[in-house]
Order: structure tokens, then sequence, then C-alpha cells
């Protein structure tokens, strides 16, 4: 395998994910001095249930965000990770935040608020008990995959995070999806898709990032790709073009 590096992380929380702990102007430095040249923070959407940013916050994000910029070398953008709230393609980020951001992730949570009772009822509870005892029916992946494409189809979302994790879908189905409407895949440190499925996605159009999904120093490193990932682009025939934050070193 060709000696790669990433040159960008676009999936990084920071404080103001109550799972996150490090200031944006700490993940700045740090970005930098692993030689990256662009960053997005991108923290927890509000409807996540314990970990959502506030809000009333996003102002003051915008304004440290801002401030990295002017004060540091290195490009940084201001996201969100939204969580998929119902079973139509909604998110918890309106058009008018989406709007303002520079990075739109999204992802399947567990721990989020619904839109509906019905979405409840309908989505999240049967998904709920079908990843606690780690079976999937077809009919639910199925369910799942329609979600996971009207989600694509009905915003402009630039990365599909950890595909997989959470609630299992078609991940080939999802990716034609994500290739036509310029959404990127993203491989997370966490990999919940085989090698074939990868080969599969690329060789219907998709494009893909590579991400640490950043928490804390305590537990993550910005700028590196792990053995796991690393393993896992062993088993995979890829080009540079096919993915967006990596260069030959």
């Amino acid at each position: 395998m060709a000696k790669i590096k990433l040159n960008a992380e676009y999936h990084i929380h920071s404080e103001f994910s109550r799972d996150g702990s490090a200031t944006i102007d700490e993940i700045a430095r740090a970005a930098l001095e692993h030689g990256l040249a662009e960053i997005a923070i991108t923290d927890h959407g509000p409807r996540a249930m314990r970990t959502g940013l506030k809000m009333k916050n996003f102002p003051l994000i915008t304004a440290l965000v801002e401030k990295a910029n002017a004060e540091h070398k290195i490009k940084v953008l201001q996201g969100l990770e939204a969580n998929v709230i119902g079973r139509k393609g909604d998110i918890d980020v309106c058009d008018e935040v989406a709007d303002k951001l520079d990075m739109l992730l999204v992802g399947m949570h567990v721990l989020v608020k619904p839109k509906s009772i019905k979405d409840f009822f309908l989505f999240l509870l049967p998904n709920w008990f079908w990843a606690t005892i780690r079976v999937w029916p077809k009919g639910r992946i199925r369910k799942n995959t329609e979600i996971m494409k009207r989600v694509i189809e009905n915003n402009k979302i630039d990365i599909w995070v950890h595909p997989n994790a959470y609630f299992r879908v078609n991940v080939v189905e999802v990716a034609k999806t994500c290739a036509e409407h310029g959404t990127m895949i993203e491989l997370n440190r966490r990999i919940n898709f085989r090698p074939i499925d990868w080969e599969r996605m690329k060789a219907v159009g998709a494009k893909f990032v590579i991400s640490n999904d950043f928490h804390s120093f305590e537990k993550h490193e910005l700028g590196t790709i792990n053995k796991v990932q690393l393993e896992f682009l062993d088993k995979v025939d890829w080009e540079l073009s096919d993915w967006k934050n990596v260069v030959e070193k």
C-alpha cells in the first residue's frame, strides 16, 4: 500500500458536544501540529438526548470558528453532525441553520428524540430492539435503507457518517443515492461494513473520507489513520481519487 496521510479531518466534536472536551482553539492548534490543512467542527445535533449541542451556543461556535481561522494557519469549517429523527428522512437541523454551515454530516444514532410519537414507535423503538439482540431482519434493513436514502435526497448532506454503526442498512443502496447527490461516505475509526461492501460502494460512484470521529485528546488522535483503517485499506482496491482527505506522504 502506498504511504498515505490525512490532510483534513471533517468529523470533530468540541466541548460543545457534551461527550466532547476540547476547545475549538485547542483542536485547531493540535490539527496544525499534525499537519492538517483543513478541519470541520461538527458537534452533535440538538436532538441527541445527552450529547447534543444547545442551539443557543450556535452563534458562539460561529465566533470561535472565525477566531480560530484568524489566529491559526489552518482552515476551520463550521459544521454539525445531524441525527435522523423521522421515517420521512427528517433530521434535527433546520434549513435556516443548515444554510449557515460549511459542512453537514448525518448519521443514524440510538439516543435521539424522534420527530413524532409515530417515529418513536415505528422507527426508533424497533431499531433499539434489533440492535439490542444483534439480529437484523431483512424487512427492518429495507425500511432503514429507504429512510437513509430519503435523508440524503431531502437534505444537502456532505458526509454520511459511521454507516451501520447503530442501525443496519443496505450500504450499497444508500451509496447509490450518495453518489447521485454528492454525499461522501465515512470510513470511521470503527468500521461496520465489509471490504466487499466498500468495493461495491466505490463501483456505484461513491466517494469517501477517513475520520477519527474525534471527541477528546485522551481518547483520539487527530490527523491519523488508525490500525483498523489501515488493515481495511489493505483489503480493498483503492485510489487517491476515491478520497476527499487522503494524500501521499
